[in-house]
């Protein structure tokens, strides 16, 4: 493989909530520093969204995957909340999701999928 391994890390504890989980955060930030160990995986490069918004998060993905070149590995990886609805699609909860209106306060797990739709993408590890 010629290009660069890219990650994202994404841990949500959900603070303040009381949905609040321990060690979400925790996870994603241990797994940074897998991806990163050069004697494990030997990425080049992780970004990490950390309790963020819903917004914050999806600019953050697609940030990452419209940046990505061809021969590029990307792996993204999520510790937090997650939740079928309506049509049993996967929806990603964030520090600002609302149970009374799923649609507009979550993120559907397919724009993750449309985000790998930029021409210049080949392999995406989700």
């Amino acid at each position: 493989m010629t290009g660069k391994r890219v990650g994202l890390v994404i841990g949500n504890n959900y603070p303040d909530s009381d949905k609040q989980l321990r060690f979400a955060v925790a996870d994603a930030l241990a797994m940074k520093e897998v991806l990163l160990n050069k004697d494990i995986c030997g990425f080049d490069e992780v970004e990490e969204s950390i309790d963020d918004t819903l917004l914050d998060a999806r600019i953050k993905i697609e940030k990452i995957l419209k940046n990505a070149n061809r021969d590029d590995l990307v792996f993204i990886y999520f510790s937090g909340h997650g939740k079928k609805h309506l049509d049993n699609g996967l929806r990603l909860l964030f520090k600002d999701a609302r149970e009374d209106y799923p649609l507009a306060t979550s993120l559907n797990f397919d724009y993750i999928n449309r985000c790998m739709k930029y021409p210049s993408l080949k392999s995406v590890i989700t």
